[in-house]
């Protein structure tokens, strides 16, 4: 980022301090040149949180990365969302104070990051004082580990990955913006917990912390459900076949279709959606399970032999069949909610059990 390209902007205070002295008419000079020059003459543990989190609100991913070389495992792990277009802009510092005694080494400095939406966290930095009297942090980064997220993606602040464990820049982080009219997610602010790497001078200390937030669905995205789960009933009363793969009704057991006025054996039905159930999510681990709020109900028909008596021919068959919710798990795709079902047991003699 060029210092052109960054806006000049009241400092905040915990940068201001350092920079009464300079004369009023060298305001105009770039920001980032005095960013540089500031963090080369920085003295102190706190002062050198102060212009790495600085650089964070720059958006300046490449400065920022500079505070990460001593990481072992940075290659090890993805690094997705170390871009400018993962960092937000506009989260605050409310709070750096150091800890301890002056001489300790680790030092540790807590901060308090802010999201514009009030969403606040507190964290601590580590720092090490190399030979030459520089501080080094030793938890520039988090990371994070989506692995137990309903679904196949993460996005935050717009940017997309499928990596399970990845490195975050300390900020503010949107989740799912892209997926609004779906589900609402938490702001997520991203802070070194204490104690994080404090024992481990390469970084291999730090901890991984789990993703997962409480997701929420208000009136639009229940109907977005409902949408996507209707459009997916529809797909399966597409199939022909008298149990629809990966779908939450079925009728056949084995080779005979189970109704409630007999037995038939034929490869070939048709299905249609009389009422489509109401339902809504429940969160769990890795997905969304369906609760039902009013029960739906499919028809089936076709053209069978009758299991007994055996010789008789061919005859025309109709019933209803409940739709099997408790073996369908939702997940978020970037196209919005999937659905899938485990194999449900024939539910057409008895669609009401």
């Amino acid at each position: 980022m060029t210092a052109e390209e960054i806006p000049v902007e009241p400092a905040p205070w915990w940068r201001r301090r350092r920079w009464w002295a300079v004369a009023a008419g060298a305001l105009t000079v770039a920001v980032a040149a005095t960013a540089v020059a500031v963090a080369a003459n920085a003295t102190e543990p706190e002062e050198v949180v102060e212009d790495y989190l600085a650089r964070l609100l720059q958006r300046d991913a490449e400065g920022a990365l500079a505070y990460t070389d001593q990481l072992a495992a940075f290659d090890s792990v993805p690094h997705d969302f170390l871009v400018p277009e993962a960092m937000a802009a506009d989260w605050t510092v409310t709070r750096v104070l150091r800890r301890h005694g002056e001489d300790d080494d680790p030092a540790t400095v807590d901060v308090t990051l802010t999201a514009a939406d009030g969403t606040s966290r507190e964290g601590r930095f580590n720092l090490v004082e190399n030979a030459d009297g520089d501080w080094r942090i030793l938890n520039p980064l988090v990371e994070l580990t989506a692995e137990q997220l309903p679904a196949d993606f993460i996005e935050l602040n717009g940017v997309s990955s499928t990596a399970d464990v990845f490195w975050l820049f300390p900020g503010a982080y949107r989740a799912y913006p892209s997926l609004a009219g779906t589900v609402t997610a938490p702001t997520y602010v991203a802070v070194p917990p204490s104690g994080d790497g404090r024992e481990d001078p390469d970084g291999s200390g730090i901890a991984t912390e789990a993703y997962l937030p409480l997701f929420g669905v208000g009136p639009e995205q229940a109907a977005s459900l409902q949408r996507s789960f209707a459009a997916w009933i529809d797909s399966c009363a597409a199939s022909t076949a008298p149990n629809p793969a990966g779908c939450p009704f079925a009728a056949a057991y084995g080779a005979s279709i189970l109704l409630s006025d007999g037995e038939y054996t034929t490869d070939e039905v048709t299905w249609k959606v009389e009422t489509y159930p109401v339902v809504r999510l429940r969160q769990g681990p890795q997905s969304f399970s369906l609760v039902i709020v009013e029960p739906g109900m499919m028809r089936i028909s076709g053209e069978g032999t009758p299991y007994y008596p055996e010789d008789a021919p061919d005859e025309k068959f109709s019933a209803r069949c409940g739709i099997t919710l408790n073996v369908v798990s939702v997940r978020l795709a970037p196209e919005g909610f999937t659905f899938t079902a485990s194999a449900p047991g024939p539910n057409c003699y008895d669609p009401y059990s």
